[in-house]
Formats: structure tokens, C-alpha cells, sequence
């Protein structure tokens, strides 16, 4: 028995205007030629084929040839204004690390704390190394009031010396204690989950290499001066070496970890496709209001264009909520049960905000001239996540208006507990759907009133409406 393809290849073309009723193809030229009978109407005929550059289509090859050209120069000019805008985002980045801050609290009061304390401030600022203060330890109760600065997002790091740490360290030599914990003199703070690309380039460096040379400085200070008279200092180096080799360490603790794996693709890539996902029901909208959007007044007009959005971008924003869902991330760690709720408002008014915007380029340029617009509004936000703005040269300041920026803030809050600026990032996200909103109804109104003026040319010289176009087709 015959297969179903095997059918559709074999099945004969239509007598009518020469296709295949099954495969939608034409037969060759010849064949299709020696089919048609005289007197078959016009609108049934493909129309008649000539050499691409024959003179039969000087017309529409110009027009080929301009459009093929336009389109190579805008993807060159796109080139060279859109990739500079990221590559300058990640560009000497080193010397941009003095804009982020740390703070040094010393609950000691002893050697190591001085010790902590003069080396920090003499690196402060200095290139690759973070802008150190130094904090009055009396208004902290302790170190992890002091980690609370680095969650809060007040500070990128914290390095605590803690209390004691210079005393534990004398009685342990004078016992000779070989359980002696070197790290337990220093403690450092930071968060990854704040943004890891940064913590793990530069601020893990610029904790880590300031604090290795604080203790190497300051067993050779205390060999010198605490150590050498000593008269059981063999007896120390065979029972416990670690107190002269080693008399102070560090511990770092990463207090808000990248913990949920799927939250790097919350975060980044994630906005990236949700960018793309919000132009596509643009392009939708836009098709789907063409056949009459001309026979709509100014109000019904303006509707055609916001309502679907709203309500299309309420499910689908959902739907892009639930797969993070699905793979296991925790949203009630921090927020509760209103996590979740939250990081889909977010998203949901993220798509809004994102959408009107690309709605009114729409409008303006036609979908297919809105490609590029949509390649330069990604990266010019993507530009300010990648990396902190902290990190990049002044001219990003303007990420912290743009939605990934907010959008990007708001998932680290709810799924990572990093910072909490819920309310300005919903702000933002406000403010940019209301100046859509009022740029949708402006371009509306210019673009209904070169519609009334097109009618009108062409009722006076007699050149046929888009409505009698659309009766003769």
C-alpha cells in the first residue's frame, strides 16, 4: 500500500492554474505553458517569468537592489553603534573597581585590628581594589550586623576583625595551643547572588590578595617582635608551627550564594528571550489590525493597540513565571508565598513596559524596520546588567531607569534575598508603561491624520483608496 508522501508526490497537478492541490507547487515552466488553455482568466495565470536582469523588470529590480542595500548599510551602522554600546559596558573594567565600596569594622582594638585597618586604607581606591571605610565598631552588635550592610546592598564586601583576635592569639602561644584557629581572627562578607560575574572577577580579588598580604605581613611583624625572645619558641615551631608561620587568617563567607542555578537564566538570558517574545506579539497585533484599524475612530484605534498587549502579556508573562516554577526554584525563601506573585507582576509589567515602547516604533517604522530598534534597545539594557553599573564607565548611569536593570533587581531580591528596592524597580517599570501609553496615543493621532490626508489625495486626483484596492484584489 502506498504511503501518504508517496501520494502527495505522485498526485496530479491542478488542471485549473497549474498547482499541485496537495503539495502547493508549480510544475515546471513548460509544462505549466503548454497547460494553459486560451481564454483562461488572468487571475488564475502565474505571471509571466523573465531573467532576473531582463529589461521586462527594471522596475522592481531597482527597487530589489535599493532595499538589499539599505538592509547591508543599516546592519553595517548596527554594527558600529549597537556592539560598541556592550563592548564599552565590559571595557577596562579593572579600573572601574575603586567605584565599589567595602567597609572594614574592627572589633578588636589589638595589633591585628591596626594591622587590618592601615593596609586596607592604603590600598583604598587604589586600581583593582575597592573604596575601604573604616566603621565605628561600637554602632554594630556584632558581625552579622555588619553582614546585613553587604545584603542590604550597601556595601559589595565587609571585612570584620573580630573581637579578641589579637588576645585569643597571645594566650594560644603562651599555652602553646596546637588547636589554635588562625581564621578565626578575620572574617569577610559578600554576596554573590548580587551579581557573581562581579564578585568573582574583582571583589573576591580585591578581599582575598589585601588580607593574604595582612597575614603574611603580620607573622613577620610578630616573629620580630613577639616571638623572638621567647625562650620555648622551638618548643612552639615543633608543637604548634601555625602560630609563627601563621598566627592570623581569614574566613570568607558568601552569605547570599547563586544557590538556584536556574536563576542565571532568570536574570539574563531569560530577559533576553522575554524581550523577544514581547516584539513577537507586537508584530501579531499589528498584523491582525491592518484589515481595518483605517475604519476605527482615534479611541477604538488607541484600544486596538493596548488592549491585546495587556491582556496577551498577562497570560504569557505567567506562563514564562511557571517554567522557573517547574524547574524547583524557590520563590517563598525570603518573600514567602508572595515571592512568586511578585516576580510576576514584575515580569508582567516588565512586557508591558518593554511592549508599548516597541508598539509605538512599530507604528512609526513598520515591523520589519523594527528589528533593529529592538537588536539596540536589548543591548542597551542588557549593557547595564551584565555587569554592576558600579563597574562600568558614568555613561551607564542611565541603566538604572531601564527595565532589564529593574527586572534584573527584583529576581535577585525574591529568589536570592539580595537587596530590596521592590518599590523603585516597580516604579520604573511604571513610569516606562505610562510614557508608552502616551506615546502609543500620540503616534496614533499623527498616524491617523496622514491617513485622513492620503484619502484626501487621493480622492482629488482620482488614485484608488486602500479600500478600493483591497474590493479589487
Amino acid at each position: 500500500m502506498p504511503s501518504f508522501l508517496t501520494i502527495l508526490r505522485n498526485a496530479p497537478p491542478s488542471e485549473e492554474a497549474g498547482v499541485n492541490p496537495f503539495t502547493n507547487s508549480y510544475p515546471p515552466r513548460a509544462a505549466f505553458s503548454q497547460r494553459v488553455k486560451p481564454g483562461t482568466p488572468a487571475s488564475t495565470r502565474l505571471p509571466e517569468q523573465h531573467s532576473l536582469f531582463g529589461p521586462e523588470l527594471r522596475p522592481e529590480r531597482r527597487f530589489w537592489i535599493v532595499e538589499t542595500l539599505t538592509g547591508t548599510c543599516t546592519i553595517i551602522l548596527m554594527i558600529f553603534i549597537v556592539l560598541p554600546i556592550f563592548w564599552g559596558a565590559i571595557y577596562q573594567r579593572p579600573q572601574h573597581v575603586p567605584s565599589l565600596n567595602g567597609a572594614i569594622v574592627n572589633f578588636d582594638g589589638g595589633m591585628t585590628g591596626k594591622v587590618v585597618e592601615q593596609v586596607f586604607s592604603m590600598l583604598s581606591g587604589q586600581p583593582g581594589n575597592l573604596t575601604w571605610s573604616v566603621l565605628d565598631a561600637t554602632k554594630f552588635s556584632g558581625p552579622e550586623e555588619v553582614a546585613n550592610l553587604v545584603i542590604e546592598g550597601e556595601y559589595w564586601a565587609a571585612v570584620v576583625v573580630n573581637e579578641g583576635a589579637s588576645s585569643n592569639y597571645m594566650q594560644a602561644v603562651k599555652a602553646v595551643d596546637a588547636m589554635y584557629d588562625p581564621t578565626s581572627a578575620i572574617t569577610a562578607f559578600g554576596a554573590q547572588a548580587r551579581n557573581e560575574r562581579a564578585f568573582g572577577m574583582q571583589v573576591l580579588m580585591a578581599v582575598q590578595l589585601p588580607l593574604i598580604m595582612i597575614s603574611v605581613k603580620f607573622a613577620a611583624m610578630n616573629a620580630g617582635m613577639n616571638l623572638a625572645g621567647l625562650p620555648n619558641l622551638a618548643t612552639i615551631m615543633k608543637t604548634a608551627p601555625m602560630l609563627v608561620t601563621r598566627p592570623i587568617f581569614f574566613q570568607l563567607k558568601n552569605i547570599r550564594p547563586l544557590d538556584e542555578s536556574v536563576g542565571v537564566a532568570m536574570t539574563l538570558v531569560g530577559l533576553i528571550i522575554l524581550a523577544i517574545m514581547t516584539f513577537y506579539v507586537v508584530i501579531v497585533n499589528y498584523n491582525a489590525r491592518l484589515a481595518y484599524y483605517t475604519r476605527l475612530s482615534y479611541a477604538s484605534n488607541v484600544s486596538a493597540r493596548v488592549l491585546p498587549l495587556v491582556w496577551t502579556y498577562f497570560f504569557a508573562s505567567l506562563c514564562y513565571c511557571l517554567v522557573s516554577l517547574a524547574f524547583q526554584v524557590d520563590f517563598t525563601k525570603y518573600f514567602g508565598h508572595a515571592g512568586f506573585v511578585i516576580y510576576w507582576m514584575s515580569t508582567y509589567l516588565g512586557m508591558l513596559a518593554i511592549g508599548f515602547t516597541m508598539e509605538t516604533v512599530a507604528a512609526v517604522l513598520s515591523p520589519p524596520r523594527t528589528v533593529p530598534f529592538m537588536l539596540f534597545f536589548i543591548v542597551v539594557n542588557l549593557s547595564t546588567i551584565f555587569f554592576p553599573i558600579d563597574l562600568t564607565n558614568n555613561v551607564y548611569r542611565y541603566g538604572y531607569a531601564m527595565p532589564f536593570h529593574s527586572m534584573d533587581k527584583t529576581v535577585r531580591t525574591v529568589v536570592f534575598g539580595v537587596g530590596n528596592n521592590i518599590g523603585r524597580d516597580f516604579g520604573v517599570l511604571i513610569a516606562w508603561i505610562v510614557l508608552g501609553f502616551v506615546q502609543i496615543c500620540a503616534v496614533t493621532y499623527f498616524v491617523g491624520r496622514s491617513e485622513e490626508r492620503k484619502m484626501a489625495y487621493n480622492a482629488k486626483h482620482g488614485e484608488a483608496s486602500f479600500e478600493d484596492l483591497q474590493v479589487t484584489a
